[in-house]
């Protein structure tokens, strides 16, 4: 029983995940047309799991770094190795 309820209090809607991220709604759906990220739909509803969630924290610090949604688009399907040292 507590499953079901720690699972459904991780969905969340655009309006709460633009609010969370300090983005536009509309620039979370234009994510979503440029496949950086994929919530779940519920009837016409977007809703995002915590992985959504992290994706579109990931997308928000490349964006803030300057690099464009294509480069981004290509961090996310092959991430860059991190260097140790």
């Amino acid at each position: 029983n507590n499953v079901i309820v720690e699972q459904k209090e991780a969905l969340l809607t655009i309006n709460e995940v633009s609010k969370l991220l300090g983005v536009h709604q509309q620039t979370l759906r234009n994510w979503e047309r440029k496949q950086l990220v994929v919530p779940m739909r519920v009837g016409s509803r977007r809703i995002y799991t915590k992985a959504n969630l992290e994706q579109c924290q990931k997308i928000r610090e490349y964006s803030g770094r300057g690099i464009s949604l294509k480069g981004i688009k290509e961090f996310l399907i092959n991430p860059p190795e991190v260097q140790n040292g």
